[in-house]
């Protein structure tokens, strides 16, 4: 069994937990995305809003942008990747 740390934090060149990014991709059906884009969007804290804005909040004309850019890119995006709401 586990029963100490891994000798791989005694590298220099591994920064714990920087190496391991998010992945969204496994976490979909626990619903993390949503609470992701929460965060992002700057509305994950609503009991506390001065909490919301961070280094990670998108701006909301970034947003937009990003929308413009999904909204151009619709017709040759593949239907498996999902669909406008």
């Amino acid at each position: 069994g586990v029963n100490s740390q891994s000798i791989l934090f005694e590298l220099k060149s591994t920064n714990f937990p920087d190496l391991f990014p998010i992945d969204i991709m496994h976490l979909l059906y626990k619903n993390i995305p949503n609470y992701m884009f929460k965060y992002w969007n700057g509305s994950f804290y609503s009991n506390n809003p001065s909490l919301n804005m961070n280094e990670y909040t998108v701006q909301k004309n970034t947003w937009v942008t990003i929308g413009k850019i999904m909204e151009s890119n619709q017709k040759s995006m593949p239907i498996c990747f999902g669909r406008l709401p």
